[in-house]
Protein backbone atom coordinates (compact mmCIF):
# COMPACT_ATOMS: atom_id res chain seq x y z
CA UNK A 1 0.00 0.00 0.00
CA UNK A 2 2.91 2.32 0.55
CA UNK A 3 4.22 2.04 -3.05
CA UNK A 4 1.00 3.23 -4.77
CA UNK A 5 0.79 6.16 -2.39
CA UNK A 6 4.44 7.02 -3.13
CA UNK A 7 3.83 6.84 -6.87
CA UNK A 8 0.79 9.09 -6.58
CA UNK A 9 2.78 11.60 -4.52
CA UNK A 10 5.60 11.67 -7.11
CA UNK A 11 3.17 12.18 -9.99
CA UNK A 12 1.38 14.97 -8.15
CA UNK A 13 4.67 16.69 -7.43
CA UNK A 14 5.70 16.51 -11.11
CA UNK A 15 2.33 17.85 -12.26
CA UNK A 16 2.43 20.75 -9.78
CA UNK A 17 5.98 21.68 -10.80
CA UNK A 18 4.99 21.69 -14.46
CA UNK A 19 1.99 23.88 -13.74
CA UNK A 20 4.08 26.42 -11.81
CA UNK A 21 6.72 26.53 -14.55
CA UNK A 22 4.08 27.07 -17.24
CA UNK A 23 2.43 29.83 -15.18
CA UNK A 24 5.73 31.69 -14.76
CA UNK A 25 6.44 31.47 -18.49
CA UNK A 26 2.95 32.69 -19.36
CA UNK A 27 3.21 35.59 -16.90
CA UNK A 28 6.61 36.62 -18.26
CA UNK A 29 5.44 36.42 -21.87
CA UNK A 30 2.32 38.51 -21.10
CA UNK A 31 4.32 41.46 -19.76
CA UNK A 32 4.53 44.27 -22.32
CA UNK A 33 7.31 46.72 -22.95
CA UNK A 34 6.95 50.20 -21.48
CA UNK A 35 5.00 52.62 -23.68
CA UNK A 36 6.19 56.19 -24.13
CA UNK A 37 3.70 58.95 -24.95
CA UNK A 38 4.92 62.43 -25.89
CA UNK A 39 2.77 65.56 -25.73
CA UNK A 40 3.51 69.17 -26.63
CA UNK A 41 1.28 71.90 -25.22
CA UNK A 42 1.00 74.98 -27.42
CA UNK A 43 -1.93 76.99 -26.03
CA UNK A 44 -1.60 79.06 -22.86
CA UNK A 45 -3.88 81.29 -20.81
CA UNK A 46 -2.44 84.72 -19.99
CA UNK A 47 -3.64 86.91 -17.11
CA UNK A 48 -2.18 90.31 -16.23
CA UNK A 49 -2.87 93.33 -14.07
CA UNK A 50 -1.10 96.61 -13.48
CA UNK A 51 -0.87 100.31 -14.30
CA UNK A 52 -1.57 102.25 -17.50
CA UNK A 53 -1.32 105.91 -18.44
CA UNK A 54 -2.53 107.89 -21.47
CA UNK A 55 -1.34 111.25 -22.85
CA UNK A 56 -2.52 113.46 -25.70
CA UNK A 57 -3.67 117.01 -26.31
CA UNK A 58 -7.00 116.36 -24.60
CA UNK A 59 -6.02 113.59 -22.16
CA UNK A 60 -2.96 114.56 -20.16
CA UNK A 61 -1.52 112.23 -17.58
CA UNK A 62 -4.66 110.17 -17.02
CA UNK A 63 -3.84 106.94 -15.19
CA UNK A 64 -5.67 103.64 -14.93
CA UNK A 65 -5.64 100.31 -13.15
CA UNK A 66 -5.74 97.71 -15.93
CA UNK A 67 -6.57 94.00 -15.82
CA UNK A 68 -6.80 91.64 -18.76
CA UNK A 69 -6.94 88.08 -20.01
CA UNK A 70 -5.83 86.48 -23.24
CA UNK A 71 -4.70 83.41 -25.14
CA UNK A 72 -1.36 82.56 -26.72
CA UNK A 73 -1.07 79.86 -29.36
CA UNK A 74 2.43 78.75 -30.31
CA UNK A 75 3.20 78.26 -34.00
CA UNK A 76 6.54 76.79 -32.95
CA UNK A 77 8.96 77.16 -30.02
CA UNK A 78 9.73 80.81 -30.92
CA UNK A 79 6.64 82.34 -32.57
CA UNK A 80 3.10 82.55 -31.23
CA UNK A 81 -0.08 84.49 -32.00
CA UNK A 82 -1.85 86.33 -29.18
CA UNK A 83 -5.32 87.71 -28.47
CA UNK A 84 -6.32 89.75 -25.44
CA UNK A 85 -9.12 91.78 -23.87
CA UNK A 86 -8.62 94.20 -20.97
CA UNK A 87 -10.45 96.75 -18.84
CA UNK A 88 -9.05 99.96 -17.35
CA UNK A 89 -10.40 101.74 -14.25
CA UNK A 90 -9.56 105.34 -13.45
CA UNK A 91 -7.20 105.58 -10.49
CA UNK A 92 -8.96 108.76 -9.34
CA UNK A 93 -12.45 107.32 -8.76
CA UNK A 94 -12.40 103.69 -10.03
CA UNK A 95 -14.77 104.62 -12.84
CA UNK A 96 -14.55 102.68 -16.10
CA UNK A 97 -11.85 104.37 -18.16
CA UNK A 98 -11.49 102.15 -21.21
CA UNK A 99 -12.01 98.72 -22.75
CA UNK A 100 -9.47 97.32 -25.19
CA UNK A 101 -9.09 94.45 -27.67
CA UNK A 102 -5.79 93.34 -29.08
CA UNK A 103 -4.08 90.80 -31.35
CA UNK A 104 -0.41 90.30 -32.03
CA UNK A 105 2.63 88.24 -32.90
CA UNK A 106 5.06 87.26 -30.13
CA UNK A 107 8.67 86.15 -30.53
CA UNK A 108 10.50 84.34 -27.74
CA UNK A 109 14.10 85.45 -27.27
CA UNK A 110 14.65 83.20 -24.24
CA UNK A 111 12.77 80.07 -23.25
CA UNK A 112 10.11 78.32 -25.29
CA UNK A 113 6.53 79.05 -26.27
CA UNK A 114 5.65 75.36 -25.84
CA UNK A 115 5.68 72.83 -22.98
CA UNK A 116 6.83 69.29 -23.75
CA UNK A 117 5.70 66.34 -21.63
CA UNK A 118 6.61 62.64 -21.78
CA UNK A 119 4.75 59.84 -19.99
CA UNK A 120 6.05 56.28 -19.58
CA UNK A 121 3.39 53.64 -18.84
CA UNK A 122 3.47 49.88 -18.23
CA UNK A 123 0.40 47.64 -18.38
CA UNK A 124 -1.84 50.75 -18.62
CA UNK A 125 -0.36 52.19 -15.42
CA UNK A 126 1.63 55.42 -15.47
CA UNK A 127 5.14 54.74 -14.21
CA UNK A 128 6.41 58.32 -14.25
CA UNK A 129 6.00 61.63 -16.08
CA UNK A 130 8.79 63.71 -17.53
CA UNK A 131 7.80 67.36 -17.85
CA UNK A 132 9.92 69.78 -19.82
CA UNK A 133 9.67 72.75 -17.45
CA UNK A 134 10.05 75.99 -19.39
CA UNK A 135 13.13 78.09 -18.80
CA UNK A 136 12.86 81.76 -17.86
CA UNK A 137 11.09 83.54 -20.67
CA UNK A 138 11.98 86.77 -22.46
CA UNK A 139 9.76 87.75 -25.37
CA UNK A 140 8.81 90.72 -27.52
CA UNK A 141 5.54 91.29 -29.33
CA UNK A 142 3.99 93.56 -31.95
CA UNK A 143 0.28 94.21 -31.43
CA UNK A 144 -2.73 95.79 -33.11
CA UNK A 145 -5.00 97.39 -30.52
CA UNK A 146 -8.50 98.86 -30.39
CA UNK A 147 -9.21 100.99 -27.32
CA UNK A 148 -12.60 102.46 -26.40
CA UNK A 149 -12.17 105.40 -24.01
CA UNK A 150 -15.20 106.34 -21.94
CA UNK A 151 -15.90 110.07 -22.12
CA UNK A 152 -18.39 112.08 -20.10
CA UNK A 153 -20.94 111.97 -22.92
CA UNK A 154 -19.77 109.29 -25.37
CA UNK A 155 -17.25 106.55 -26.14
CA UNK A 156 -14.14 107.47 -28.15
CA UNK A 157 -12.65 104.60 -30.22
CA UNK A 158 -8.91 104.68 -30.88
CA UNK A 159 -7.03 102.23 -33.11
CA UNK A 160 -3.29 101.70 -33.29
CA UNK A 161 -0.22 99.54 -32.89
CA UNK A 162 2.05 98.79 -29.98
CA UNK A 163 5.02 96.80 -28.76
CA UNK A 164 5.64 94.84 -25.56
CA UNK A 165 8.64 93.38 -23.78
CA UNK A 166 7.74 90.44 -21.55
CA UNK A 167 10.17 89.09 -18.96
CA UNK A 168 9.03 86.04 -16.97
CA UNK A 169 11.85 84.91 -14.62
CA UNK A 170 9.63 83.04 -12.15
CA UNK A 171 8.97 79.54 -13.46
CA UNK A 172 6.30 77.11 -12.23
CA UNK A 173 5.71 73.53 -13.36
CA UNK A 174 3.26 74.69 -16.04
CA UNK A 175 3.97 78.34 -16.84
CA UNK A 176 5.56 81.69 -15.94
CA UNK A 177 5.22 84.72 -13.67
CA UNK A 178 6.75 88.04 -14.65
CA UNK A 179 6.51 91.64 -15.88
CA UNK A 180 5.16 93.08 -19.15
CA UNK A 181 6.10 96.59 -20.35
CA UNK A 182 4.07 97.91 -23.29
CA UNK A 183 3.79 101.07 -25.37
CA UNK A 184 0.87 101.82 -27.75
CA UNK A 185 0.31 104.61 -30.24
CA UNK A 186 -3.40 105.11 -30.97
CA UNK A 187 -5.33 107.23 -33.50
CA UNK A 188 -8.82 108.64 -33.82
CA UNK A 189 -8.18 111.25 -36.54
CA UNK A 190 -7.42 114.03 -36.07
CA UNK A 191 -6.65 112.97 -32.48
CA UNK A 192 -3.91 110.66 -31.29
CA UNK A 193 -2.81 109.34 -27.94
CA UNK A 194 -0.01 107.23 -26.52
CA UNK A 195 -0.33 104.67 -23.75
CA UNK A 196 2.27 103.14 -21.47
CA UNK A 197 1.45 99.99 -19.54
CA UNK A 198 3.39 98.17 -16.80
CA UNK A 199 1.76 94.85 -15.94
CA UNK A 200 2.34 91.80 -13.80
CA UNK A 201 1.78 88.78 -16.04
CA UNK A 202 1.04 85.12 -15.44
CA UNK A 203 0.72 82.39 -18.08
CA UNK A 204 -0.21 78.72 -17.77
CA UNK A 205 -0.18 76.08 -20.51
CA UNK A 206 -3.59 74.56 -21.28
CA UNK A 207 -3.24 72.13 -24.19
Amino acid sequence: MKRPRLAITVLATIALSGHLLFSKQATASSLKSPVENQEEKKASLVLNAGYASADNANIEGVSFYEAGAGLNFALNENFSVTAQVSQGLLTSNFGTGFTSLGMGIEYSLLGSNTLKQQQVSLENYSVFDLQGRPNSSLAVSINARQVFFNGSDQVYPFTGVGACAKYRPFVTATGYWGVDLCYDYLLNPPNSTSMFRAMLGWSVFLF
